[in-house]
């Protein structure tokens, strides 16, 4: 295979170009799931802080908080590709699933007048 290489530098290069994406790839799928969920357990001890430095009722202040602590939380290459958008609807998703979870201990939407959007599911093996 080697002799093959070092003759073919063409297949060499498009082999190594493969290769080097592939760990890539994996690299950043991993990162992306260990930050993914290194980050929520932050936003989770975000909610309570949040809870304890503003009064009732200021409800926005507090997101807005929570939502201003994961952004400096989320590694910089990473931060470029998430949208303010997309934190705050995926923050909002952990706070309803928060919210369900308290409410009678199971997973399955009581307490809530709006259903949770599949689209920013994070746990697609939760019955929801």
């Amino acid at each position: 295979m080697h002799e093959f290489l070092v003759q073919n530098p063409i297949v060499a290069t498009v082999f190594m170009v493969i290769v080097a994406a592939t760990a890539i790839f994996l690299f950043v799928q991993l990162m992306k799931n260990v930050g993914l969920e290194r980050i929520r357990l932050y936003v989770y001890d975000k909610f309570v802080e949040a809870e304890k430095k503003f009064d009732y009722g200021e409800n926005e202040q507090k997101f807005k908080h929570v939502v201003q602590l994961a952004r400096s939380e989320i590694p910089s290459p990473f931060n470029i590709f998430i949208t303010e958008t997309a934190l705050r609807k995926t923050i909002q998703l952990w706070f309803n699933l928060c919210k369900d979870w308290l409410d009678d201990g199971i997973l399955n939407g009581s307490g809530n007048k709006t259903r949770f959007n599949s689209k920013f599911h994070l746990y697609p093996h939760l019955k929801l």
